[in-house]
């Protein structure tokens, strides 16, 4: 027990890295399952129209995405390696293989983060073990490291939001025109990476506007800092008109598309997501975040507000990221303005860490080396858990590569879905097709009497009421079946409804290759 009292540091160190290689073992799969994904090819296109030297297409493919062109302007870093290693090779860019550069970019910025969070820890008060757990919880969450297998853009938005707040809290006592013009320069550039962290961009605007408002600058910094993001965004706006169209409408446009699930469950989405992805160690955290929201409010009422903030500054971006998440959830069932998704969850996530940690370590009944290391246990625990489930899941992509590299001879295929909706005749048939590897490419075909069926080998994702399963009954022999994705609970929370979410977890979906 010495032992582990006086190396505290080097076990929660191994046990994050231990989390690491656990991530590293489920990559491999999931690129281009879910539509959004697609957004990510733009920059594969924009870069090699850069090579060919046409400067217009590249700024169009900007714009092909929906309002988010810095997605494809920052995208242009793994999508030059990949393109720039599959021409060193002489290989298709689109070949599995290449997958692996973008796989290993989302790691990267995964580790960032983690760094970024310990530093954040660190400045919030917390001691080097005590910020090493925050990381490790964080790092076991499948909230932090569900978006790893596929081509999203919310770790790097989110890398940029935690630089930001470093840089806000390293430079606080000397705020300057420079640093104010960075932080908003850093900020417009994350909502035109991602605007759906939207919410968290303005909770840091609040922190930042009370950082300048201390030093007696409110006006000149705030106004500088507003003049720089503005300037980026009308940058972006200039460069649409190239692109024939207009960036700042389809900004405005966007929140208008977050509208599939269901704005009631937006008040309760952090329970049961935490509950459905980390089960024990997830309740603990969201539990103990809101007592730390209340105590540090009591606290603050104590002494003097402001000498008490100034005091709290690092803890103070947690408080108001928790009270954006807070107003995020009593925004759905009030306005009915926008659903809860995993995806905009992950913007609240990494604070809720935070705060949990800052409260946890300020009770003196918990601060012992048992609670740290049962916490660390746990979250550690549930990760492999999760991890195991997450590895048995298969996507529409890569079960058509199997399914083509062992499986040839037919006179014709076939695409059949389990998932009837009333008045359509299949959902979603095999749409990305076009972006498999090249590998699968191939025909399945031949001059033979046989045909394959591939059922539910698809994005399945209609949240309508009333979908139901209905089983394949077209006869054959089944040749090969794998899980469908929609088996890993926590991507029912990327749009379906409540009733979806049953029906989904009750059916139980697989791919399955037939031979008729």
């Amino acid at each position: 027990m010495t032992a582990l009292n006086k190396n505290k540091s080097t076990i929660l160190f191994s046990l994050i890295c231990l989390s690491v290689v656990l991530k590293i073992a489920i990559l491999g799969s999931g690129l281009y399952t879910f539509p959004d994904e697609f957004r990510y090819v733009a920059s594969q296109d924009a870069f090699e129209a850069i090579m060919h030297g046409d400067w217009q297409a590249a700024v169009k493919k900007m714009y092909a995405v929906d309002g988010r062109p810095a997605l494809v302007l920052l995208g242009l870093i793994p999508a030059a390696a990949q393109i720039l290693t599959a021409n060193f090779f002489m290989i298709p860019y689109n070949c599995q293989a290449i997958d692996y550069i973008l796989y290993g970019y989302n790691l990267l910025i995964f580790l960032f983060i983690l760094r970024l969070l310990y530093v954040i820890g660190l400045k919030t008060g917390l001691q080097k073990e005590q910020s090493l757990l925050a990381v490790l919880i964080y790092a076991c969450g499948v909230n932090a490291w569900l978006y790893i297998r596929h081509a999203f853009p919310y770790d790097t938005a989110l890398l940029m939001v935690l630089f930001t707040i470093i840089y806000l809290i390293n430079n606080a006592d000397r705020m300057h025109i420079r640093h104010a013009a960075f932080t908003g320069f850093l900020l417009a550039l994350s909502f035109a990476l991602y605007p759906g962290f939207y919410v968290l961009i303005a909770a840091v605007v609040l922190v930042y506007a009370w950082i300048a408002y201390s030093r007696q600058a409110f006006l000149k910094l705030s106004a500088v800092a507003g003049f720089t993001g503005l300037l980026v965004l009308a940058f972006f706006e200039i460069l649409a008109k190239v692109a024939g169209t207009s960036y700042l409408l389809q900004a405005t446009e966007l929140s208008g598309t977050i509208v599939f699930g269901d704005f009631a469950d937006t008040l309760l989405f952090p329970a049961k997501y935490l509950w459905k992805a980390d089960y024990v160690i997830g309740i603990i955290v969201l539990i103990g975040s809101f007592i730390a929201l209340i105590q540090f409010g009591k606290s603050v009422s104590n002494r003097s507000w402001k000498n008490q903030l100034q005091q709290n500054l690092p803890v103070l971006f947690s408080v108001s990221a928790m009270l954006a998440l807070f107003a995020f959830m009593l925004q759905g069932p009030i306005l009915g303005k926008m659903v809860f998704y995993g995806r905009t969850f992950h913007q609240f996530y990494p604070f809720m860490v935070l705060l949990f940690c800052w409260w946890l370590f300020k009770q003196p009944k918990l601060d012992k080396p048992a609670v740290l290391y049962g916490i660390a246990g746990l979250a550690l625990l549930t990760n492999l858990y999760v991890a195991v489930q997450y590895r048995k899941v298969d996507y529409p992509r890569n079960f058509s590569k199997h399914v083509n590299a062992h499986f040839t001879g037919y006179k014709k295929v076939v695409y059949e879905s389990e998932m009837k909706i009333p008045g359509k005749t299949m959902s979603v048939p095999h749409d990305c097709f076009p972006y498999l590897p090249v590998e699968t490419q191939t025909p399945f075909c031949a001059d033979t009497a046989k045909t394959l069926v591939l059922v539910n080998n698809c994005y399945m994702w209609l949240p309508d009421i009333g979908t139901v399963k209905q089983e394949y009954r077209g006869g054959g022999k089944v040749i090969y079946r794998k899980p469908h994705f929609t088996c890993f609970y926590p991507y029912l929370f990327e749009g379906a409804e409540i009733v979806n979410r049953e029906m989904y977890e009750k059916s139980g979906f697989e791919m399955i290759a037939i031979e008729k």
